[in-house]
C-alpha cells in the first residue's frame, strides 16, 4: 500500500517497532513522499528527534510563511508550537514545519473533540506548498456530524456545509430548543451517508 501511495504520513514515536516501520517505508517510498508528524513539545519528541538526526541528518527549519487565521491573531496563539511536520525538500534535506497553535471558528466549535485540527491543517498547507502538491479542501463528514451533534442548536453544521440560510434559521429560533432536535436528526442523517454520497452531495470547498 505504501509503495502505491502518493504520500505517506507517519505519526512519530520512540519504539523499536516504529523505527522498523520507518526503515521499511524509507526503503520503498521516495523521501519526497514521506511526512513525519510529531505532536507534543520538544521534551516529548526528544527520543525520536535524536534517532532521526542520527539516521537521516540534522533537520533544518522551513522557510515558508505561516498563514494566520483572524481568530488566531485575536487571541495571539500563533507563537506556540504543538509539534512539527518533517519533510524532505528538493535536495532531500529534511526540514521541519512547526505545528503552531491555530484556531478557526469551526475548530473553536469542535473544541476538545479535535484539538489538533486547525494546527495540523495549517501546517500541512505550508508543507504541501513546499512540496508543490495540490491542496483540495473537502468538507469532512466527521466534522459535519460532530457539529450537528453538539452545536446543531446554532446550525453550525449548515454554515460548515454551505447552507447559510438554514444556519440562520437555527440561530433565529435557537431559544425554542427546536433546532437542537433538528440538529440531532441531521446528525443521524449525515452519519448514515456513505462517503461517496456525502462527497457527491456536499462536494469540495
Amino acid at each position: 500500500m505504501i509503495a502505491r501511495s502518493r504520500l505517506v504520513v507517519i505519526r512519530t514515536g520512540s519504539t523499536p517497532n516504529l523505527q522498523w516501520e520507518i526503515e521499511q517505508t524509507m526503503a520503498r517510498v521516495p523521501r519526497r513522499q514521506i511526512l513525519f508528524a510529531s505532536l507534543g513539545d520538544a521534551k516529548n519528541t526528544a527520543l525520536f528527534d535524536q534517532y532521526f538526526e542520527q539516521r537521516f541528518g540534522p533537520v533544518m527549519q522551513s522557510s515558508t510563511v505561516p498563514d494566520t487565521p483572524v481568530l488566531t491573531k485575536l487571541i495571539s496563539t500563533g507563537k506556540y508550537a504543538n509539534g512539527k511536520i518533517i519533510f524532505f525538500d528538493d535536495s532531500l534535506q529534511p526540514r521541519e514545519e512547526p505545528i503552531r497553535l491555530t484556531l478557526s471558528w469551526p475548530g473553536l466549535a469542535l473544541g476538545l473533540m479535535r484539538p489538533y485540527r486547525d494546527s495540523i491543517q495549517s501546517a500541512m498547507r505550508r508543507v504541501f506548498a513546499s512540496l508543490e502538491l495540490p491542496w483540495v479542501t473537502r468538507h469532512s463528514q466527521t466534522t459535519a456530524v460532530l457539529l450537528a451533534m453538539f452545536d446543531g442548536i446554532f446550525g453550525l453544521h449548515h454554515f460548515y456545509l454551505g447552507g447559510r440560510r438554514r444556519g440562520f434559521k437555527h440561530l433565529a429560533f435557537f431559544w425554542t430548543a427546536i433546532p437542537m432536535f433538528v440538529g440531532w436528526y441531521d446528525t443521524v442523517k449525515l452519519a448514515w451517508l456513505q462517503a461517496r454520497e456525502f462527497d457527491e452531495k456536499y462536494g469540495a470547498q
